[in-house]
């Protein structure tokens, strides 16, 4: 029950994608350039491809394990998949506000597509729990032996005594609401960084409300562990 949820809960996004970018072939004053045609066709297909791994994934047996993710790595940047997320969520929410500032990052053992998973939930989650439109934050930080990726937002915030359990299957914060989820989004997001041999951790944002997350990847980290 919970692989199928956190399947499902990973369908929202790519779908969502999908149905945005054919509104805007229907709702297209004038006839689209070959150019603009070919970026939203490409657009469709990469996130129905998306799908398909999810739904071959998630059919798999999970081996008894709780959740089993398709993890294919390679050496690559993380500069790409940010983008790609914070155009793709820009797209669809046009008033979200992202001040992205990231120097240059040196390419690291990763799954494009479960990275780009990470990105979305974090992002996802600062536009559902922010009460007008969402600003976020994104910074970089390198050292010898990590890259580090803090995502700050300026929402509702994760109480202290909700702090702890964030990251477990299905919890949500206590100030949540009315507001729908299934409390995967965060699980989701932990797996995901072990899988890569990272972490991700709720900081306490500086000033303000709002939440702030980081997420840590090893620079030495050069094969691939799969599933933890």
């Amino acid at each position: 029950r919970q692989q199928f949820a956190c399947a499902a809960h990973e369908f929202r996004t790519p779908l969502a994608i999908i149905d945005s970018t054919a509104q805007r072939l229907e709702r297209a004053k004038e006839p689209l350039t070959l150019d603009a045609q070919c970026r939203k066709g490409q657009k469709i297909r990469k996130n129905v491809r998306r799908l398909l791994q999810l739904l071959e994934a998630s059919s798999e047996p999970a081996a008894g394990k709780d959740f089993v993710l398709r993890y294919n790595p390679a050496l690559c940047e993380l500069t790409p998949p940010l983008q790609n997320v914070i155009q793709a969520m820009q797209d669809n929410n046009p008033e979200l506000q992202v001040d992205c500032q990231i120097g240059p990052l040196p390419p690291i053992w990763m799954d494009e597509t479960l990275i780009e998973q990470v990105f979305e939930n974090l992002l996802e989650n600062s536009i559902k729990y922010s009460d007008g439109p969402a600003r976020v934050e994104i910074r970089s930080y390198v050292s010898a032996s990590q890259i580090e990726i803090t995502v700050r937002d300026w929402g509702i915030g994760i109480p202290d005594a909700d702090a702890a359990e964030i990251f477990a299957p299905q919890r949500r914060a206590s100030n949540v609401g009315q507001r729908p989820g299934s409390g995967l989004g965060l699980f989701i997001v932990g797996q995901i960084m072990a899988m890569h041999g990272g972490q991700v951790e709720l900081m306490t944002a500086a000033q303000g409300p709002g939440s702030k997350f980081r997420l840590s990847f090893p620079r030495d980290f050069s094969v691939g562990l799969g599933i933890a």
